[in-house]
């Protein structure tokens, strides 16, 4: 009877116990919620880190940690914290996951960050759903992740998010896609090359050219053939890019063009290309009236270790009306050439 009497007292100390210290918990999670309320996210930090060394197992502490870091922006605290979290206390916690789901834009946005870090592809569905989210800034991030995670069922949203309201996602979204090397975002990267914003269309020629040493060229052929001229420049500079011959026509035909930009836009493909036969035209350009593109031609030569234009180097690198910039570069140029075998 005393031995169920002791037994019966000891298991009532021990639940008074555990209740005085969630109590304790809850308490301090509440005073931290007050704290971030008026964004005072130094004080609520400090007492987080007090309460956690007196109680460093405290799942629900390091959980509150880890939000609190991803509401201030701090990634690059927040996900190593998770990674020790996960590791020593809650393997796979869903603390992320969870976060993504947040209704503070701040945590939601931190939280698709650190999950591409994470590098988890259980996340991916998660961030699918963000790209509706009403949240720039959260369907920017989530686009990046995706692209990091290299997951290829994410393909047709990031397809998708080629044409959201926001430059900076369409942007991000053609950079994902050029990482994913999936032949199904040829076509769509193509029609965003019609985008206003300079920054999309970069990222999507600079996509154009990862997927074409992936996948079948016949489609890029096949685009040389567009009444539009920046589809016809990016098949033409990505089919260069794999020193695919089908190019050399356009690329050609570009140095001759009035606009600067073009013609060295040409020299850069058929330096890309690397076909001896464009050679005779390149040299041609050392004499263009345009400084960018006397700049580029030298490169050109550099790259097809064109020997028989030292001549014509070194008299352009004595020439005191050529650009003082362009004289160094071309001696550099010429000291570089003499050295290759």
């Amino acid at each position: 009877m005393k031995h169920r009497r002791l037994q019966a007292v000891l298991i009532l100390v021990l639940a008074i116990a555990l209740t005085g210290c969630g109590g304790r918990e809850r308490q301090t999670l509440r005073k931290v919620d007050t704290l971030l309320s008026v964004n005072d996210y130094t004080q609520a930090f400090g007492l987080l880190q007090s309460e956690l060394a007196a109680n460093p197992k405290s799942k629900a502490l390091r959980r509150a940690e880890i939000l609190l870091l991803l509401r201030a922006g701090r990634v690059d605290l927040a996900y190593p914290c998770y990674r020790e979290f996960a590791q020593k206390l809650s393997p796979n916690d869903p603390v992320l996951l969870h976060a993504l789901r947040d209704k503070n834009d701040a945590i939601r946005t931190s939280a698709a960050q650190a999950i591409g870090l994470a590098a988890d592809p259980a996340a991916v569905p998660a961030l699918l759903r963000l790209l509706d989210d009403p949240n720039d800034n959260v369907r920017r991030t989530a686009v990046v992740s995706l692209g990091d995670l290299r997951d290829v069922h994410a393909v047709p949203a990031l397809c998708n998010a080629l044409r959201d309201r926001w430059w900076f996602v369409r942007s991000e979204a053609a950079t994902a896609l050029g990482k994913l090397r999936d032949p199904r975002a040829v076509s769509p990267l193509f029609a965003v090359l019609k985008d206003t914003e300079a920054d999309v269309v970069r990222a999507a020629q600079n996509a154009l050219m990862a997927l074409i040493k992936e996948g079948d060229p016949a489609l890029y052929i096949k685009n040389l053939q567009s009444t539009d001229p920046a589809v016809v420049r990016a098949a033409a500079v990505s089919l260069a890019s794999i020193h695919h011959t089908a190019a050399t026509p356009v690329l050609l035909g570009y140095l001759g063009d009035a606009d600067p930009k073009t013609r060295q836009q040409g020299l850069r493909g058929l330096r890309f290309g690397h076909d001896p036969a464009t050679l005779p035209a390149i040299r041609k350009c050392l004499a263009d009236p345009e400084l960018r593109v006397r700049g580029e031609a030298v490169i050109a030569i550099v790259s097809f270790n064109d020997k028989e234009s030292i001549p014509t180097l070194n008299a352009m690198a004595a020439d005191l009306k050529e650009d003082a910039t362009l004289r160094q570069i071309i001696a550099e140029a010429v000291t570089q050439l003499q050295k290759q075998p």
